[in-house]
């Protein structure tokens, strides 16, 4: 499980700042049919996101993937 602050979503090798509450309404408009991947520049590895959770009150957005 990683977790990522909320200024800390990536998007084209940059780096953006949004609310939680943004992406939480983000997330709900994905169709299944869509995978949601983040790309974790650390380890070099697509990361296949499984089940994300956002917990407002401690602002930590926790994505719990299987690596591919």
């Amino acid at each position: 499980m990683s977790q990522y602050g909320i200024n800390s979503v990536v998007n084209n090798g940059g780096y953006i700042s949004m609310t939680a509450e943004w992406l939480k309404s983000l997330l709900e408009k994905v169709d299944d049919d869509y995978e949601i991947k983040i790309l974790d520049f650390r380890s070099e590895l697509e990361l296949d996101i499984s089940n994300v959770r956002i917990d407002l009150e401690n602002k930590v957005i926790v994505f719990e993937e299987d690596i591919k």
